[in-house]
């Protein structure tokens, strides 16, 4: 296996419903020409991956670029217009309190860049087109579940 093979879950398809199906395009966000030839090889590696596909779909979300802390690139999408029309789903959450109050008394902590985990949960396919973004010089649509 290689670093952009995660593997997919076969236990669950997600799906987004919208109280408004009209199709929306956002304009690309500014980016810095510092981040270009980075953002150019990790679309590439997403792109050959298969993590990403190219796209002709109406809608469009554009992409924020943030630097992790050993400066490699994380893509995001900002998908606020799409979360706005999103249906909340009916479960519910667990307190972050009670979440915190079961680690009391632990000694180890670790953190995990867990960048594959999105990519693990297959998309509906009706939905794909609704998550499309764009930058610049390419329209995708996330393969699987995208990094909001």
């Amino acid at each position: 296996m290689g670093e952009w093979d995660f593997g997919e879950t076969k236990q669950v398809e997600h799906e987004i419903k919208l109280n408004d199906e009209r199709p929306f395009r956002e304009r690309s966000r500014r980016l810095a020409l510092s981040d270009l030839n980075d953002l150019r090889a990790h679309l590439h590696q997403l792109l050959d991956s298969k993590i990403i596909q190219e796209s002709r779909s109406q809608y469009a979300s554009p992409i924020v670029i943030v630097r992790k802390k050993n400066g490699d690139i994380r893509l995001c999408v900002d998908y606020r217009k799409l979360n706005a029309r999103t249906l909340p789903d009916q479960y519910a959450v667990p307190l972050v309190q009670e979440a915190l109050d079961c680690m009391s008394g632990c000694k180890w902590f670790s953190v995990i860049d867990l960048k594959s985990g999105y990519y693990q949960i297959p998309m509906k396919r009706m939905i794909k087109r609704k998550l499309r973004s764009s930058v610049l010089w390419v329209s995708m649509n996330s393969a699987d579940c995208p990094k909001a």
